[in-house]
């Protein structure tokens, strides 16, 4: 009979006391036996180090270590290079995962061969016991039509397919050693990198198409709520992402628009998620004046960040609140993009609003677009950027 795999599931731990327990429950009573439990508490205040003490004196498979506090992503590097199992699973420590969660994720693993294999997720607000389908951390509609697959299958869609948080995803260690991935020192969006370049350098990714872990949202001092603390490290993990894949510049040929997209995307939904302040009105400026030079905002027209069906009212949105009311973003031409995100469009609408309203809504993008390539291949028509105003 062949041997489990072994699986090193990782957890990060920092004042996690609240729902510490709940959560390596979770872990200790899956269904999957071959499992070595790597804890890093990351200098926690709370009691969160005697819990873990405690599960460690009675389960043989725990290891733990406890560091000055320095960050989860720093963290997490300790973990991985404590682990010695043939595949990791990188868990936060206020979720709740199904006991069968890495009994299901190894079995499509081995089958497929995967380097990573992804998983459903739903959420439940913290201190209620009502869980919500999160379809959106798993795109079925960018998803390839087979399994496994990679980014070349669905290059438009390989930053917004999934989401950027690694615990609801399975890695190979073996191919996380072969190109020495490993989490960036950040207050915030540390994941980000470290996911997305993954997804990029797999060569065969799988999904389970059950939910099989829960996020926890809305508790007081989360990992989310520190964006405050360093309201650019989104920008940084951006701007370090896309130095890595600039290094692959055959990949970056194919992946650019739809990184940039995402980047547009991620940059417009970090500010929103900032509360009335000054740090956000700062940022926010910064954002719609194009000085986060990175999201290549003073390159291209409004209409090649159209992937993400809404982004363009939220950007204006923003403006309005950065330089009043009456402000409005214009563009000196019409440009065309090759890569227009219709299909997403199509598909955003239809999930929310019904396939008749999104095939009415394509036509009349189809009979803009024609509109668009004519004034495209018009050689006096001018190239330009995505403003004109200071």
């Amino acid at each position: 009979m062949t041997a489990q795999p072994k699986v090193s599931v990782i957890l990060t731990v920092y004042n996690m006391q609240a729902c510490l327990r709940e959560t390596l429950d979770c872990v200790f009573a899956q269904t999957y036996e071959n499992l070595e439990v790597i804890v890093v508490d990351d200098g926690s205040s709370d009691d969160s180090l005697s819990i873990i003490k405690e599960y460690a004196a009675t389960d043989r498979r725990v290891k733990f270590r406890t560091r000055r506090n320095a960050g989860q992503g720093v963290s997490r590097n300790e973990g991985l290079d404590l682990a010695s199992g043939d595949y990791v699973l990188m868990l936060d420590s206020d979720d709740i995962y199904d006991v069968r969660m890495v009994e299901r994720m190894v079995e499509r693993a081995v089958e497929a061969d995967a380097d990573i294999v992804v998983c459903r997720t739903a959420e439940f607000e913290d201190g209620s016991s009502e869980i919500v389908e999160t379809p959106w951390t798993a795109k079925a509609e960018q998803l390839p039509a087979h399994d496994p697959f990679s980014w070349r299958d669905m290059a438009d869609f390989a930053f917004t397919a999934f989401i950027g948080w690694p615990w609801d995803k399975l890695y190979k260690r073996s191919f996380l050693q072969a190109h020495n991935l490993r989490f960036p020192e950040m207050e915030n969006s540390e994941d980000l990198y470290f996911v997305f370049f993954s997804l990029v350098l797999a060569e065969r990714i799988s999904v389970v198409d059950d939910v099989l872990a829960f996020h926890r949202i809305g508790r007081k001092g989360s990992v989310s709520n520190s964006r405050m603390i360093a309201p650019l490290a989104f920008y940084d993990g951006i701007c370090m992402l896309k130095n890595a894949l600039r290094e692959r510049p055959q990949d970056y040929a194919e992946l650019e628009w739809g990184f940039l997209n995402w980047a547009f995307n991620y940059a417009i939904w970090n500010i929103e998620s900032l509360p009335a302040s000054t740090v956000r009105s700062e940022v926010a400026e910064q954002f719609v004046h194009g000085k986060l030079v990175e999201l290549e905002l003073d390159k291209h027209c409004r209409s090649y960040f159209a992937s993400f069906d809404t982004d363009l009212q939220r950007f204006d949105a923003l403006l309005r609140e950065v330089d009043g009311e009456d402000a409005v973003t214009t563009e000196e031409h019409v440009c065309a993009h090759p890569k227009a995100g219709y299909a997403a469009a199509f598909f955003t609408e239809a999930q929310l609003n019904g396939f008749g309203r999104a095939f009415g809504k394509a036509g009349a993008k189809v009979a803009g677009r024609s509109r668009t390539e004519q004034t495209a291949a018009d050689p006096t028509a001018r190239g330009g950027a995505f403003f004109v105003h200071s």
